[in-house]
């Protein structure tokens, strides 16, 4: 008995872009050895096409539906999967589609900058504490002699 193989339409609402969940969904499809791929959205969604046997489909989108916040932000709100028979040639491997026009540029530099304000803050604090750590380190040969006497 052979294995069905099916293709399906599949969208996913959530904390779904710029967090690496089309890396994640690439390197699951490629577990099961689906053909297809994913894409951003402007609608803030991913979009996924993807083919292979119907048990390996659907643990796949199992495995792809994370119900709990990951530390790297990821998080899928709904998954909705529509099985679809239209016929077209899909990459042999599981492949993400690039969709980078200049409105998603130009919304990945905004997170950038954003995400490096931060980082001006957080380095006065590191250099007060690297401050600390060098004065206890210019002690700590003679701490070390100390202690073996």
């Amino acid at each position: 008995m052979q294995a069905k193989v099916k293709r399906y339409y599949v969208v996913v609402r959530g904390r779904v872009q710029d967090v690496g969940y089309r890396k994640r969904i690439e390197g699951t499809a490629e577990l099961f050895s689906l053909k297809g791929f994913p894409w951003n959205d402007v609608d803030g969604s991913v979009k996924i096409i993807c083919e292979g046997q119907e048990d390996f489909l659907n643990r796949f989108l199992e495995d792809i539906e994370i119900k709990e916040k990951l530390p790297s932000g990821i998080f899928v709100e709904s998954l909705e999967k529509k099985e679809i028979s239209i016929e077209f040639p899909l990459p042999p491997k599981f492949a993400r589609l690039e969709t980078e026009e200049l409105a998603e540029i130009s919304r990945k530099l905004d997170i950038g900058n954003e995400r490096l304000k931060g980082i001006e803050v957080n380095t006065g604090t590191m250099r007060e504490t690297l401050k600390s750590i060098d004065s206890k380190l210019d002690t700590l040969p003679e701490r070390i002699a100390n202690a073996i006497k």
